[in-house]
């Protein structure tokens, strides 16, 4: 009788045990399903969320060029005052502005500190061209755009990934390329 209680309790514990695994496995595969779709909605949700941010900025910066246009141009080469509005634009924003001419590249205005000419050995000034830029990714952008016609990009930067979007300004005899960009790493931190 005794060998049989202790067969018994055998069986039961080894029951038990299995029951226990069995239990444990199955948290741990639902935690995993749980956290997979939990991280694929979260990166959706950045993704949804980052375009959302990049489509108003980019959006913003075409109404900032459309209303200096329309109501300060004063008809000559006003440039310090659409680079002022811009820099007003972007900041805090930590993001770029750009205005470039369609055909030549030349930098119209842009929302960062830069003169608009190249001082070449003190003696002669040319304009800067957006190949002449610090960043070789809006100059690829550029350049890109004007092949393909695809308006959104998302090119390798210095500190992570630089997303760049290009609109078109044309009114008055004008034919520009308004380039804004956002660079990942501030979304990201």
């Amino acid at each position: 009788m005794k060998e049989m209680l202790k067969k018994t309790e055998k069986k039961n514990s080894s029951i038990i045990r299995i029951l226990l695994i069995t239990i444990i496995s199955i948290m741990l595969v639902s935690s995993l399903i749980n956290a997979t779709i939990v991280f694929s909605n979260w990166f959706a949700y950045a993704d949804k969320s980052f375009n959302e941010i990049m489509s108003r900025l980019d959006n913003n910066a075409v109404n900032v060029v459309e209303y200096y246009m329309d109501n300060h141009w004063s008809g000559t080469e006003d440039i310090e005052g659409l680079t002022d509005h811009l820099k007003l634009f972007i900041r805090d924003r930590d993001s770029v502005a750009l205005v470039v001419d369609r055909d030549t590249g030349k930098l119209i205005a842009s929302s960062i500190d830069w003169e608009n000419y190249l001082d070449l050995h003190s003696v002669t000034k040319r304009p800067i061209q957006i190949h002449d830029m610090v960043n070789p990714a809006f100059a690829e952008a550029y350049n890109s755009f004007l092949n393909t016609n695809v308006n959104s990009y998302k090119l390798k930067n210095i500190e992570g990934n630089l997303y760049i979007n290009i609109s078109e300004y044309q009114a008055n005899g004008f034919d520009w390329l308004i380039l804004t960009s956002i660079c990942d790493n501030q979304l990201i931190t």
